[in-house]
């Protein structure tokens, strides 16, 4: 009881020390990852309580500064902004204001893991960066910008829209054909996955927009694609009917050549016929000598 009456004395929180260990700890965290607060919670302390130290502790200033300098020059030649990062869900590396590099956590509608899980997975979809860009809940600004900034990313950014190009000939086809509606296998192949992440939300297919995609990429790969800005007049419907029977031919041509690889034969008529299958022989008293049964 205290002289009041109060009860007892409220008990006084036990304070961390800053022991050597603690501080051997706190720096290989900083030298890993140059973010102070990062380091501090990582030894279960406030960054708070470091800084102090560093104010008033000229060696630990000293040590600080070396680790940050070796955290920034290590990040700055990562390739993708989760090279190296422990928990890729959690944390992503950003460049600061301050031009240095560090690892942070990541926050709600910032870029993360998931987000860029989301964003090529709809773009696979529809090859539509803008588009892409809404389905994960971010600006088109910002993924020109990753693209600029992150190597990896950029090669990403590519492979799916080389995917995107794949689906959306063959998903021009399979609507040409009537076909769009028997479940045919992806195109991209068997086993695509993303990486056990959400899945983007089915995008919309646009016929139009989609003719118009595979012209710039036809155009860029030819290095006549119109500057960024300007959009491509779409086709019309009689070259959008030819470049559909086109399309529709060569993947006709391409099945029927892997089916002669396989054994596969013609008939009279043309016909694909399977290998070991025989016609079956007519019925009594059809063909023939075509004579009248009684």
């Amino acid at each position: 009881m205290n002289e009041r009456g109060g009860g007892k004395k409220p008990r006084r929180r036990k304070v961390k020390r800053f022991t050597a260990e603690r501080r051997a700890d706190y720096l290989e965290h900083l030298r890993r990852t140059g973010n102070g607060s990062a380091a501090a919670a990582a030894i279960g302390m406030h960054r708070d309580c470091t800084e102090k130290r560093r104010r008033r502790d000229p060696a630990f200033a000293r040590d600080c500064a070396a680790a940050e300098a070796e955290a920034a020059r290590t990040l700055a030649g990562a390739r993708d902004c989760f090279d190296g990062v422990d928990d890729p869900a959690r944390q992503i590396i950003k460049r600061g204001p301050n031009g240095r590099t560090m690892i942070v956590a990541t926050r709600q509608g910032k870029w993360s893991k998931s987000v860029e899980t989301v964003f090529l997975d709809a773009l696979r979809q529809c090859g539509n960066i803008s588009a892409a860009a809404r389905a994960a809940g971010v600006s088109p600004r910002l993924i020109y910008r990753r693209r600029s900034e992150w190597p990896a990313f950029a090669e990403k950014l590519e492979q799916a829209l080389d995917d995107a190009e794949i689906a959306l000939e063959f998903r021009l086809a399979r609507e040409a054909a009537g076909s769009a509606d028997k479940g045919e296998p992806d195109p991209r192949g068997a086993g695509f996955e993303t990486g056990g992440e959400p899945p983007a939300p089915p995008q919309r297919f646009d016929p139009d927009l989609a003719f118009r995609f595979l012209k710039w990429r036809e155009q860029k790969r030819r290095g006549t694609a119109p500057p960024r800005g300007r959009v491509a007049a779409g086709p019309s419907i009689e070259e959008a009917g030819d470049e559909i029977v086109r399309r529709v031919a060569a993947i006709r041509r391409h099945r029927e050549k892997e089916q002669l690889a396989e054994g596969w034969t013609r008939d009279e008529e043309g016909r694909m016929i399977p290998p070991g299958w025989v016609r079956a022989a007519p019925a009594a008293g059809e063909g023939g000598s075509g004579d009248a049964q009684d």
